[in-house]
């Protein structure tokens, strides 16, 4: 995609966009953030994901530099897929949207008179996938 080449003063948010937008190259970041995967372990992971769109999802994360592909000389062929060092720098954002949409569904489910604020100002990290985004986990 190229969106270290885009225009000089373009919103920083729109660049971040840029990179994660697309309906699954964030769970694909979320999932590589605990290990390597490979593309059939990412194929189970995301249900409802065609290998197309798996495909071009990851040849467009590839381009922008978020992930690397390496292919393992061996028959039959192995590829697997993990973050390079940009990929990793998304982890305060993943964590800022995983913290964000707990909050929200915590607000979601309250009751009318909860204080909204106290919700909001949730400061730990979610507990749920944690290790992942950690680099933790050991259901790889």
């Amino acid at each position: 995609m190229g969106w270290e080449s885009k225009k000089e003063g373009q919103c920083p948010v729109e660049v971040t966009l840029g990179y994660i937008s697309g309906r699954w190259k964030v769970m694909i970041l979320y999932y590589l953030f605990g290990s390597e995967r490979r593309f059939n372990e990412l194929t189970r992971l995301l249900k409802g994901i065609s290998a197309r769109t798996l495909t071009n999802q990851l040849r467009e994360m590839e381009e922008d530099g978020i992930i690397q592909r390496h292919v393992y000389a061996q028959v039959p062929p192995k590829v697997v897929y993990s973050l390079t060092e940009l990929g990793r720098s998304l982890k305060p954002v993943l964590i800022a949207m995983s913290q964000w949409g707990r909050a929200r569904s915590v607000a979601v489910d309250a009751t009318s008179n909860a204080d909204l604020n106290a919700i909001v100002n949730v400061e730990e990290e979610p507990s749920v996938r944690r290790a992942d985004l950690d680099g933790t986990s050991e259901d790889a």
